[in-house]
């Protein structure tokens, strides 16, 4: 049987060729308080200048971590409303929200850090606020708008974007929460729920981090101290990372790299305050994998060096 083909024939697309780069994972991150607000104060410092500390060093992680980017809602001394940080996040369209604060309690000896996510009784008046002003103003979810919707539509619209972004906040404070515990004596384990305005988008994901107590006068030691800091910084990104490696959005790099090589090799590159041990912490695999893949005969490493880190699916 003779086939014949009309037309030119369509060339054939090596794989390289349909290779199509993802996007970053978009990581907003909320130093609370500033300006005009001061938030808590321990005996020499503001709650608004240590959380500022931490978020620009926890940016400068992220944006060195392939495959995501940070957005910092402040990154100077100016007070920010609850709302404008909630709607720039999502302006930026913000896979994760993270709000860095520091704690305080009038008695000194409280002390841990704890992660928090929004509860259902804030969430419920959220939802019902944002389905009345549809009257009024425009309601949109992400690119959708709920104003042209029938009403039982709408609601239905707004309870599963909200359900899956507090059931996300859940998660991936449980991951920041376990990593954080590494280098911080929590005052919780467990991801606590509370009526938190900065929390409420029914879009992303949103935690806020106590990353410990100011008016504890040995946690307001360590929260002005640079090296605990950068610890501090890295463990929730081990958190971020951890969360983020098991549940990828679909159209980032990182979920497309992890579907073509479950198995594939990440680069880091050393900054000041890391070791062999705290990297291998963050990456989420041993140390002796880090020396292996790097042919290191010793864990000492030098600012500027990029390491070869082995990531596994899942991982």
């Amino acid at each position: 049987i003779d086939l014949q083909q009309t037309g030119d024939a369509a060339p054939v697309k090596r794989a390289s060729e349909a290779y199509k780069p993802g996007r970053d994972i978009i990581i907003a991150i909320d130093a609370g308080h500033g300006g005009r607000d001061p938030g808590t104060s321990g005996r020499k410092v503001h709650e608004k200048d240590i959380v500022l500390a931490i978020s620009k060093e926890l940016a400068r992680r992220i944006d060195a971590e392939p495959g995501m980017r940070a957005v910092m809602v402040r990154s100077h001394d100016v007070f920010v409303e609850h709302k404008e940080r909630v709607d720039f996040a999502q302006r930026q369209d913000a896979d994760l929200f993270v709000s860095v604060h520091a704690d305080g309690f009038r008695d000194s000896r409280a002390r841990g850090a704890s992660v928090f996510a929004l509860n259902l009784d804030r969430a419920n008046r959220e939802a019902r606020a944002a389905l009345s002003r549809r009257d009024h103003q425009e309601v949109k979810l992400g690119d959708v708008s709920l104003n042209d919707k029938d009403p039982v539509l709408a609601s239905v619209l707004y309870d599963l974007s909200q359900s899956a972004a507090m059931s996300a906040s859940v998660d991936v404070g449980t991951h920041v929460a376990k990593s954080m515990s590494r280098v911080a004596k929590m005052h919780s384990m467990k991801v606590k729920e509370k009526s938190l305005a900065v929390l409420t988008s029914a879009e992303m994901p949103s935690i806020l981090v106590e990353t410990g107590f100011l008016t504890n006068p040995s946690e307001e030691k360590k929260l002005r101290d640079k090296n605990h800091q950068r610890r501090l910084a890295s463990a929730i990104l081990a958190g971020i990372r951890s969360y983020f490696y098991t549940n990828p959005p679909p159209d980032t790099q990182i979920a497309m790299d992890l579907k073509r090589a479950p198995a594939r090799q990440v680069k880091h590159v050393v900054t000041r305050g890391d070791t062999v041990s705290e990297i291998a912490e963050r990456y989420n695999v041993r140390v002796a994998d880090i020396r292996r893949a790097n042919k290191l005969s010793s864990d000492r490493i030098r600012i500027g060096q990029t390491l070869s880190i082995p990531i596994f699916a899942g991982g």
